[in-house]
């Protein structure tokens, strides 16, 4: 049996602005401001995302390319909800994340995707603050193996989260734009939340879908080489935060840093 779904657009009700796909350069070029306040540039930004196992294996290019923001600049995303997971309702793509917990405020930008290993799935949609249960982002800490040193396993961020998260406007970048992530704890109890503003006809009824899968159009990248990128992914994401962010001795991070990559790629080769 085949069900209509009712499609809507997802206003945040303090701006007033909806969820829109955008090119993340534009971003950049459009609002200069969003540097200092998300920091890094967005070679760095964008670099980080292709470490994600399935961002990097079944996002298309042009998806890389997109990021869902809340905006005035763009036309709004129609959406449509397939319990458990939210679609656009003219690509019948997935509301998607990936597991990095660093591109904003311990967050993941969103995306589209009609990957459904990357698909956040959410126990029901409604107007109101989002909730989700399970993404790529969840479940797991506040860092990766890699980076739990003793010294970070003193801070509180890295405590195991359970119950899934919630979707998060960190920052209000400018009176068009305001980026958006998929935070990865409940506990954050926000002031504001979004709004279903449901898609009618000139006779005021509303707009139904059929839903669909696509998610067999996902990139399938071949096992091998899937291996290989994710040695090399997670040699250079732990080689540049153990090296850079954390000051460790050179030594030192070569050999975690070598150690987290033959983990990672064996962990790829078990997953066939």
């Amino acid at each position: 049996m085949v069900t209509e779904k009712k499609t809507f657009r997802i206003k945040h009700n303090i701006t007033g602005h909806y969820i829109c796909n955008v090119d993340f350069d534009d971003l950049y070029e459009k609002y200069p401001s969003i540097v200092n306040k998300v920091g890094g540039d967005k070679h760095f930004k964008k670099k980080v995302r292709n470490y994600c196992q399935y961002f990097r294996e079944e996002v298309s290019e042009e998806d890389k390319k997109k990021i869902l923001i809340v905006s005035n600049i763009s036309e709004p995303v129609t959406f449509y909800f397939d319990k458990p997971y939210l679609k656009c309702s003219k690509t019948h793509k997935y509301f998607c994340s990936t597991e990095l917990k660093y591109e904003l405020g311990g967050g993941s930008f969103p995306f589209l995707s009609y990957s459904k290993n990357c698909a956040i799935e959410f126990p029901e949609f409604k107007s109101g603050f989002i909730y989700y249960k399970k993404s790529l982002v969840y479940p797991g800490r506040g860092m990766p193996d890699y980076a739990l040193t003793p010294e970070n396993l003193k801070l509180s961020f890295n405590c195991s989260y359970t119950g899934g998260g919630h979707i998060n406007v960190p920052y209000n970048i400018s009176e068009n734009v305001s980026l958006m992530s998929v935070y990865h704890t409940t506990s954050y109890r926000a002031h504001y939340g979004f709004t279903q503003e449901f898609i009618t006809d000139n006779n005021n009824k509303e707009i139904l879908i059929t839903s669909e899968d696509h998610s067999d159009k996902a990139i399938k990248v071949p096992l091998e080489k899937a291996i290989k990128s994710a040695w090399d992914a997670h040699y250079q994401l732990a080689k540049f935060h153990l090296s850079v962010l954390c000051k460790m001795k050179e030594e030192e991070a070569e050999k975690i840093s070598r150690k987290c990559a033959d983990d990672a790629s064996e962990k790829r080769r078990q997953q066939g």
